[in-house]
């Protein structure tokens, strides 16, 4: 089994990136990677805060709104990536800059599927430098000698890296040296750095040639001016699979973070009982994909946007055309836009509501 390697970047849109038109040169490494991977092009998050990435990228279930999925008075039990992996013989480690509670993480991770959790109760105190905890550099830096002791084991790791330095409040260490002088430019240098150095550490690695890397944006934020009700840039973020013997090209079709589990199993060939929203995007083609922003649902195909604000009840329809926005009259296509973003939305509370959410018999379906 090979291991794998998944790594959150924190609040990186797509917009932020060379290859996607930014002439900022913010993410030189990046922009590398995206080249010699396996990478998406029209890949979207769920939501855009943290705790709609991790749970739909390792559990398959969209971000439904502003509510956090892995909260509740008891423990919400899933299965999904971490699950079936665990079911096939992987150790599954997350790692955290922060501390392991925030968001519920600890407890919800532990019960969905993860052995280890590393966060800041684990960092030295002087490593500290925000309410978030350590820079993302540290955490790379941590979790290399402990993915060695896994890989010693013989057995396969599963591992997930959280970053978060680009998050307000934003630190840039004394020994990194940024080109840009904002704020906000430089700690996305820095972040693309942070990763370069990770994977160049792990090139040294004896288990890197066995080893499946996976980068995408937990999710996008604000970039450039709002072309819209619901700006792309804090849903539409970059996904790449990297490793060897992945043949590197670009997969233009739409895909989101649901997919994300369904395509690497896919890639692993481990099989696995279907129970969630994703699908493996190498083997089926989505015709369009829908996402949220708090109150904010879109839904999109190749030349079509369409939008609902859940709390005015305003509707909002867009023609693309050479990925320029353009409004447009409501018609049978907006509907069917609107009817598939509704349809899986309310598919999911029902089968949160009835604890349908693992792949295990349930005794009142």
């Amino acid at each position: 089994r090979r291991n794998v390697v998944l790594v959150f970047m924190e609040s990186m849109s797509a917009n932020l990136m060379g290859t996607f038109g930014s002439d900022k040169k913010l993410t030189p490494y990046l922009d590398s990677l995206y080249q010699q991977s396996l990478s998406f092009s029209h890949f979207y998050s769920s939501g855009i805060h943290t705790n709609h990435g991790i749970y739909s990228t390792l559990y398959s279930f969209p971000a439904i709104m502003k509510r956090n999925a892995m909260k509740g008075s008891v423990i919400p039990v899933y299965s999904g990536l971490p699950t079936v992996l665990q079911e096939n013989g992987y150790c599954n480690l997350f790692f955290m800059t922060h501390e392991s509670q925030y968001d519920n993480m600890n407890a919800f991770l532990r019960t969905n599927g993860f052995d280890e959790i590393y966060a800041q109760e684990n960092y030295p105190s002087e490593k500290v430098v925000n309410s978030f905890g350590v820079q993302d550099d540290f955490m790379y830096q941590y979790a290399l000698p402990i993915l060695n002791e896994r890989a010693g084991t013989g057995n396969p790791f599963f591992s997930v890296l959280l970053s978060i330095s680009n998050h307000p409040p934003y630190v840039i260490p004394p020994y990194f040296h940024p080109h840009s002088d904002v704020l906000e430019e430089q700690i996305v240098e820095y972040a693309d750095w942070s990763i370069r150095q990770f994977m160049q550490a792990a090139e040294k690695q004896p288990w890197f040639d066995n080893t499946i890397f996976v980068f995408l944006g937990d999710h996008g934020k604000m970039v450039g001016t709002p072309e819209c009700e619901m700006p792309q840039s804090y849903n539409h973020i970059p996904l790449m699979i990297y490793g060897k013997d992945i043949k590197p090209g670009v997969y233009d079709g739409f895909g989101g973070q649901v997919d994300v589990s369904p395509t690497l199993l896919g890639l692993l060939n481990i099989s696995y009982l279907q129970n969630n929203f994703g699908v493996n995007l190498l083997e089926e083609e989505r015709p369009c994909m829908f996402f949220s922003a708090d109150n904010m649902l879109g839904v999109k195909d190749t030349k079509h946007f369409y939008i609902y604000d859940t709390e005015s009840k305003q509707e909002f329809n867009y023609n693309i055309h050479n990925g320029t926005l353009s409004p447009a009259t409501a018609n049978t296509t907006f509907d069917s836009l609107k009817t598939y973003a509704f349809s899986m939305l309310q598919t999911t509370e029902y089968l949160i509501r009835k604890q349908l959410t693992t792949d295990k018999p349930h005794s009142n379906p």
